[in-house]
């Protein structure tokens, strides 16, 4: 390509691509939102992993949170993801409105995709550091990554403090 545009590759790329955050690129119905007000209990838990969650993080991580939450869990799939079932929690495929969904939730779950520039420019808070990766698989996947200690100095310092591109895609593969 002549030129790459995408705000999910970090800033400072090769000379013919605009990336970071400063390049992101959003749908209409992202434009002209109300202004946000926050709750202060959270009333509603919005999960989206984007258009076909190959690994089925929707349904584990929704299932977790509705089973441990008293609270609306509702999960929004994309249209090539697997039908799921989750008892305890909504499960919605393909709404016709994002923006609505998280401006109706009081926090979002969500991979590391454009749904977190959505969920940002909505006002909705976004949980989806490492650690919050490590909280959520503690759940759905006990004993996959049995301590938060050996999490943070294996995983996490390596790929936030250092930007361990391998280490990154080591985890990756683990989880998937």
């Amino acid at each position: 390509a002549d030129l790459v545009v995408n705000a999910l590759y970090p800033a400072g790329g090769a000379p013919e691509s605009l990336t970071g955050a400063a390049y992101t690129t959003l749908r209409p119905e992202f434009m002209g939102l109300p202004t946000r007000i926050l709750r202060s209990d959270v009333a509603r838990v919005l999960v989206t992993f984007g258009g076909s969650d190959p690994s089925n993080l929707s349904a584990r991580f929704g299932a977790a949170l509705a089973a441990g939450l008293d609270c609306d869990v509702r999960i929004i799939q994309g249209p090539a993801a697997h039908a799921i079932d989750v008892p305890g929690a909504t499960v919605v495929r393909s709404t016709s409105s994002m923006a609505s969904e998280m401006l109706d939730a009081d926090i979002v779950v969500t991979s590391a995709g454009r749904t977190v520039y959505e969920a940002a420019i909505t006002g909705t808070p976004v949980e989806n550091s490492l650690m919050d990766l490590w909280s959520m698989l503690s759940l759905t996947a006990p004993g996959l990554f049995p301590s938060a200690e050996r999490f943070t100095d294996y995983y996490l310092k390596p790929i936030e403090r250092d930007g361990d591109g391998l280490r990154l895609a080591q985890l990756r593969r683990r989880i998937a």
